[in-house]
């Protein structure tokens, strides 16, 4: 996947999340708008955590080790894995046989597989030896998800930008020349996002820093 932002976790209060938006691709200028997007930002903040992706120490307000348990003891670790999987899939355990069976016939054995584990699925694959479908992402389910979570999503003023300037609609050279500066002086916008369970915040602090390849839905 591409990296498309670079995300700042700045504050968090309660059940609100203040942070940044950093536009760091040419291809991705433009800052999310919809409940979406900040809810993926905090199942990505949770994975990351929970995998230890969090490498330098200005990344993270505790060490990695500490992001680990404190990503592994969320209250609500069920939902948000739910969540995670209507994002980027699911992925289910299949035998050596059925996986035999894709590779000769995937047409043929696609809908047959599909209908005994009773999900939409269009990739497969191996890890250590063993084979597995993933199923497709649900935006839609997501997206109603996100509403009933998301309370408010407010996007700031974008800063170092041309005023008044939709920066989707920037030639190209320009869009490149804004982000060949150093990171500080980079576009951003800041966002304020409050969600309806403070459970859902758990596990963030502040700072957090990561690149994400989410744009919303």
């Amino acid at each position: 996947m591409t990296t498309m932002y670079l995300i700042h976790f700045d504050a968090c209060r309660g059940n609100t999340l203040q942070g940044r938006i950093q536009l760091i691709n040419p291809d991705a200028f433009f800052f999310p708008a919809g409940p979406e997007f900040p809810l993926q930002l905090i199942l990505e903040a949770w994975q990351n955590m929970k995998h230890g992706y969090f490498w330098d120490e200005d990344q993270l307000y505790v060490s990695r080790e500490e992001g680990v348990t404190i990503a592994d003891r969320v209250t609500l670790t069920d939902e948000l894995t739910e969540l995670w999987e209507l994002t980027l899939g699911r992925k289910i355990d299949i035998t050596t046989e059925e996986d035999e069976q894709l590779r000769c016939s995937y047409d043929r054995c696609q809908p047959l597989i599909a209908r005994k584990y009773l999900v939409r699925f269009s990739a497969w694959g191996s890890s250590d030896g063993k084979p597995y479908i993933m199923t497709k992402p649900d935006p839609d389910e997501f997206c109603w998800r996100a509403a009933q979570i998301i309370a408010s999503y407010q996007l700031g003023e974008p800063q170092h930008l041309p005023p008044g300037v939709d920066p989707r609609y920037m030639p190209e050279d320009e869009k490149h020349r804004a982000l060949r500066v150093p990171s500080e002086l980079q576009p951003n916008a800041g966002f304020t996002v409050t969600v309806h369970d403070s459970r859902y915040l758990e596990h963030v602090g502040a700072p957090m820093r990561f690149e994400t390849a989410f744009t919303g839905w």
